[in-house]
């Protein structure tokens, strides 16, 4: 019974790398359904004529004065040495026994959707807590949402790609800002700015730096009260602004 060996060329430096991968995908496959025997020199060998002394060493593109191949091609022709070195042994391999040189079967790789569903699922529930963060925050969030899902009910998604969409919800959620902290920050700047204020006498009048002082008092209270709530912290700006813009000058 004679059998059908399919060789696989070494690697081209002359042709395309992406090209080529696609090429030999479709080659194994087509391999694998017919049941041809594959000589693999180009999954087998280091011949890769990108290598530019490879290139020069193993291929040729014209006949020498002696009728036979020479040396220094443009990678693509593989020259006696080239054919010697790598393509005999691999080729001679297949022929001894085809049958384990039939492609095997690809099995695709299991992706494992089992943190980003949970972590989606945390998410979402972060993302509902608008009473609690910051809707800037609150929107950047979602927006990550919608890009974990997308990958999520990709059926083609690859491993690597549901991990950045882990990392990325986890990140998303760590920069998730607290209304109480924006609050606090804007009051915090308001106290520094009256406290530079009520220190200006030769300016403003006494009676409106001390309605800024007291106003200034009662900021401070509310921002050093850890059981403070929004609606007091965003009181005492409204507060303490007003007391700003009440200044009167001298």
């Amino acid at each position: 019974m004679r059998e059908l060996v399919y060789t696989a060329v070494h690697k081209l430096g002359s042709r395309d790398n992406d090209v080529q991968e696609k090429l030999r995908a479709i080659e194994l496959a087509i391999c694998r359904k017919y049941g041809v025997a594959v000589a693999d020199v180009y999954g087998q060998t280091d011949l890769d004529t990108n290598d530019v002394n490879k290139k020069n060493d193993y291929t040729f593109d014209s006949l020498g004065t002696n009728g036979l191949p020479g040396n220094n091609g443009s990678g693509t022709h593989p020259n006696l040495k080239a054919i010697e070195e790598f393509y005999v042994p691999v080729v001679t391999e297949a022929l001894k026994d085809p049958a384990s040189h039939i492609p095997e079967v690809e099995v695709p790789p299991t992706v494992d959707k089992t943190v980003l569903e949970t972590k989606l699922n945390e998410a979402k529930a972060e993302a509902a807590k608008v009473d609690v963060y910051t809707e800037n925050s609150i929107a950047k969030l979602n927006k990550v949402i919608q890009d974990a899902e997308a990958v999520f009910h990709d059926e083609n998604a690859k491993q690597d790609q549901v991990n950045a969409q882990i990392s990325a919800l986890e990140e998303a959620m760590e920069a998730l800002v607290l209304l109480i902290d924006e609050a606090k920050e804007n009051l915090a700047a308001l106290i520094a700015q009256a406290e530079a204020a009520v220190q200006q006498s030769e300016i403003y009048t006494e009676e409106s730096l001390q309605a800024l002082q007291s106003a200034l008092d009662a900021a401070k209270m509310i921002y050093e009260n850890p059981s403070a709530s929004v609606d007091d912290v965003k009181g005492q700006c409204i507060a303490l602004q007003k007391a700003l813009d009440s200044l009167v000058e001298w």
